[in-house]
């Protein structure tokens, strides 16, 4: 197992035309995401963490032909629609959870792994 390496916080501004992450008519707001570093099969990089989410998504193009199984899962989005992603295993390590996980392959994410609501994550960053 690759033990954790050193991550750094970034905070950026990123809005999808699937959902919403930042409602930027709200002024009150800070219109930020906590983007964080982290590895997925040893490759650099960026990880959300969504409270708001039941799943692992990982950019498509990080993830090896043979990480893909012959499963989809059907996802609700934040506007109420339904998509299918293809699922793939694959190792990451993260401030919020290290391990192989299920995970489904996002074409164009906001950022490379967004880490949902899944057994043994941590709401607050492990940044050691």
């Amino acid at each position: 197992m690759p033990s954790r390496g050193n991550y750094h916080s970034q905070r950026y501004e990123y809005a999808s035309s699937a959902s919403v992450l930042i409602n930027k008519s709200d002024k009150t707001s800070p219109h930020q995401l906590n983007i964080v570093s982290g590895k997925i099969t040893g490759t650099d990089c960026t990880v959300l963490r969504d409270t708001g989410c039941t799943c692992v998504g990982i950019r498509q193009c990080l993830l090896k032909p043979n990480y893909f199984t012959n499963e989809t899962a059907t996802c609700q989005m934040f506007d109420g629609s339904e998509k299918k992603f293809r699922k793939a295993t694959a190792f990451i390590e993260t401030p919020f959870f290290t391990g192989k996980v299920t995970a489904l392959a996002l074409a164009n994410p906001v950022v490379d792994v967004i880490v949902g609501n899944i057994i043994g994550v941590g709401d607050q960053p492990n940044l050691n």
